[in-house]
C-alpha cells in the first residue's frame, strides 16, 4: 500500500510539473501585426546572461506575468562586449 501511494504521488507531481512548464509563452510578433493588437503594457529586462534567445525568453516570461499573449520586441542589445542583455517589449492581449 505504501508503495502504491508513493507511486501515485510521484505520478501526480510529474503531471503538475509538466503542466507548469508547458504553459504557452507569448508569441513574438512584428510591428505590422502589433498595429492590429490591443496593447496592455510594456516589459523590460537587464542583466540577462546568455544569448539573445535567452533575453527574448525572459521578455516572454515577463509578458506572460502581465497577462499578455503576444509581444513585440522594441529593443534588445548588449553593452560593449558584454554577454549581459537588456531590452524591452510591448505586450498585447
Amino acid at each position: 500500500m505504501k508503495k502504491l501511494v508513493s507511486s501515485v504521488f510521484t505520478a501526480l507531481c510529474l503531471l503538475v510539473s509538466t503542466a507548469a512548464f508547458s504553459a504557452e509563452k507569448p508569441e513574438v510578433i512584428s510591428s505590422q501585426m502589433a498595429a492590429k493588437e490591443v496593447k496592455i503594457g510594456t516589459v523590460s529586462i537587464s542583466g540577462v546572461r546568455g544569448s539573445s534567445d535567452d533575453a527574448v525568453r525572459k521578455l516572454q516570461e515577463k509578458s506572460a506575468e502581465l497577462g499578455g499573449s503576444k509581444l513585440r520586441v522594441v529593443a534588445l542589445n548588449t553593452a560593449g562586449d558584454s554577454s549581459l542583455w537588456m531590452g524591452n517589449a510591448e505586450v498585447f492581449r
